[in-house]
């Protein structure tokens, strides 16, 4: 025999099982990719470079729908190179990103010289925005070519 009518029994469940509407506001930082490729990188690259410094230009957004409330580190790693007389070893740059309300993007400029070379750009690379929506794309691998008649890429035998 039932206590409850079997209404009432699946109102008092659903009642519990409905989650409430959740209106979570975090930021996401991410970089975000040239969508020309840019200095002969294939297309949604970030090898993008200023071709009258030869900076790397590196472009923070924030896709999350809330503020990322504090500044936060963007650190670019350039790992050993194709071009003759650069360094063998990893070279490591950091920028103090502004704080970016949601949509917004900012615009780094990373004294580096990236042609020939592999890096990676972490965003948040200190882990300052632990709420952070998305850790999982804060952090990408990018590629500039050597110009047109500089070194070229090792070949396998």
């Amino acid at each position: 025999m039932f206590l409850f009518s079997p209404t009432a029994l699946q109102q008092a469940v659903m009642s519990r099982v409905v989650p409430r509407a959740v209106t979570e506001t975090v930021p996401d930082l991410l970089p975000v990719a040239r969508r020309d490729g840019g200095a002969g990188a294939p297309a949604e690259s970030f090898c993008d470079v200023d071709p009258k410094t030869g900076e790397l230009l590196v472009r923070v957004r924030n896709q999350g729908n809330g503020s990322s409330l504090r500044p936060t580190v963007t650190r670019v790693i350039l790992f050993p190179g194709l071009v003759p007389g650069r360094s063998s070893g990893p070279e490591v740059a950091e920028q103090l990103t502004p704080v970016l309300e949601p949509g917004q993007e900012t615009l780094l400029r990373f004294p580096l010289a990236v042609t020939g070379r592999i890096f990676s750009i972490t965003v948040d690379a200190n882990l300052t925005l632990p709420e952070e929506r998305n850790k999982g794309n804060n952090t990408v691998t990018g590629f500039c070519p050597p110009p047109p008649g500089g070194p070229s890429l090792p070949r396998r035998c």
